[in-house]
């Protein structure tokens, strides 16, 4: 087996025009070449053999016979970006739950808010309409703290900051590695190509006709 480096390609842009330049998947044009410069040594002729072969972005994208070679810095913003994924549904889950706890039957919270709009409307206002300094202080506190809404909208935004960040490091990646089973077959295909171009197949006597492999006696010119 070979060494698990062997199978990475590197990522090159052709000009436009090259020949034979169409994705391995869908046969779309495209100006994405994977190119392996050492790819495989023939013992019959002491050559060492390259590799090459065209696929389209989206495919690059999401094939199943490579991956990208990502950066670590990719894989830490992947991680955070897994991290906010989760604090939305934590989030989102203590709401439903604070529902359903705050929820009574439909016939006692229409008559508690009946009730409270009558006494609200029968009693005279008393009481200053000044606040105390913990009031104050109280209402403030509640003001800075966040709501669970503007909480998740904080979540998205960083998100969003996120994949952005990823798509445009993905963008510069420059090499991708081959499923295995890809790679050994590519190599597969050249060695046998290879062999029967250069071992010899052994020759077959051409059958001669009939009338030139008989010899006729020759009608003899001397005098009798």
């Amino acid at each position: 087996m070979d060494d698990i480096n062997s199978q990475i390609y590197e990522k090159k842009i052709v000009k436009s025009g090259s020949m034979n330049n169409y994705c391995l998947v869908c046969m779309e044009a495209t100006k994405i070449c994977l190119y392996k410069k050492i790819f495989y040594h023939c013992d019959f002729n002491n050559k060492t053999y390259s590799d090459w072969f065209y696929v389209c972005e989206s495919h690059l994208k999401s094939a199943d016979f490579l991956e990208s070679c990502q950066s670590q810095e990719i894989l830490d913003l992947k991680k955070e970006l897994k991290s906010l994924q989760e604090n939305i549904k934590d989030i989102r889950k203590k709401i439903d739950n604070e529902k359903e706890l705050n929820k009574g039957p439909v016939w006692l919270n229409k008559a508690l808010s009946s009730t409270g709009s009558y006494i609200s409307n029968k009693l005279p206002f008393s009481g200053s309409s000044e606040m105390n300094e913990d009031e104050k202080a109280d209402k403030d506190l509640i003001l800075e703290k966040k709501t669970d809404k503007q909480e998740i909208e904080d979540l998205l935004d960083n998100i969003t900051g996120r994949e952005q960040q990823i798509k445009k490091l993905e963008g510069s990646i420059k090499f991708y590695k081959l499923s295995e089973f890809t790679y050994m077959n590519r190599k597969d295909t050249l060695a046998t190509s290879l062999k029967q171009k250069f071992i010899k197949k052994p020759e077959i006597p051409s059958k001669q006709s009939t009338v030139t492999a008989l010899k006729f006696p020759t009608v003899p010119n001397h005098e009798i």
